[in-house]
């Protein structure tokens, strides 16, 4: 019996989480970025970029259906399986914030020539983010799709 409560609690809780968190609708987002043809004399990492760069250009996204477009071509990037393997590090030169309703859980997304950083996962570039991308950062900015 007491098996049977702790597995429907959980169930509950489980529940609870996923309709809190499919209720959050995004805000808004905010790309800060800098050229990524540019060279520095050392790496910037993914938690140094928004410090070590202040003068960074910015576009935000507010209209429903671009965040949603944008939000689309994003869950479409296909995963990097090759920088896994080789633990490539990241040399940032754009993050996206993505902001939510009513919610301090703002998320961030790194970026650099190669492709993007999601939490631990790398994913590589794909046509049509860069063709989203590119209606907010000029395209001299931005890789070049292979």
């Amino acid at each position: 019996m007491v098996m049977y409560k702790s597995r429907f609690v959980f169930m509950v809780v489980f529940l609870f989480m996923i309709v809190f968190a499919r209720g959050q609708k995004i805000d808004s987002v905010v790309i800060r970025y800098e050229d990524m043809w540019i060279d520095h004399c050392k790496t910037v990492t993914c938690s140094e970029f928004g410090i070590s760069n202040n003068d960074c250009q910015k576009a935000t996204i507010s209209e429903p259906t671009k965040i949603e477009e944008f939000m689309n071509v994003l869950r479409e990037l296909p995963y990097d399986t090759i920088r896994e393997h080789y633990n490539v590090y990241m040399d940032t030169r754009a993050q996206i914030y993505i902001y939510r309703n009513n919610c301090n859980c703002t998320s961030m997304i790194c970026m650099d020539i190669f492709g993007v950083l999601i939490g631990y996962k790398y994913f590589a570039y794909s046509r049509d983010f860069l063709q989203v991308l590119s209606q907010y950062i000029p395209k001299k900015y931005l890789p070049v799709f292979k």
